[in-house]
């Protein structure tokens, strides 16, 4: 081999080491952006969790609320059921007792004019 070949071939050994070195380096510098991409999506994953167990936490107050509203309806529907049987009681009553004093008026009425006459 003369001096020629193997300089040649020394400066193409250099500039294969030269590439794979530009390949690592990149590969390195890709890695990294990868790297910072997973921190960013991992931070974009933390925020959305946070605002979703919010959100959960929210859902849940709502929906006991519900619950709440819930009971608190039937509660008064049966008020509402009770009041109604008792006017409906006190109608019936009233009204008995109307008869009763328009009775008692007729009775008096006619006694005082059998009395009278």
């Amino acid at each position: 081999m003369n001096l020629n070949a193997l300089f040649q071939q020394i400066q193409f050994t250099e500039k294969q080491a030269r590439e794979k070195r530009n390949f690592i380096q990149q590969a390195k510098c890709d890695i990294n952006r990868s790297y910072e991409r997973i921190n960013q999506i991992k931070e974009e994953l933390s925020t959305a969790k946070i605002n979703l167990e919010a959100k959960v936490q929210h859902l849940s107050v709502k929906q006991f609320n519900v619950e709440i509203l819930k009971k608190r309806e039937d509660s008064l529907e049966k008020q509402k059921a009770e009041l109604t049987n008792q006017r409906s009681n006190l109608l019936k009553i009233m009204v008995y007792a109307k008869r009763k004093i328009a009775e008692e008026e007729d009775n008096f009425t006619r006694e005082i004019t059998e009395f009278n006459n």
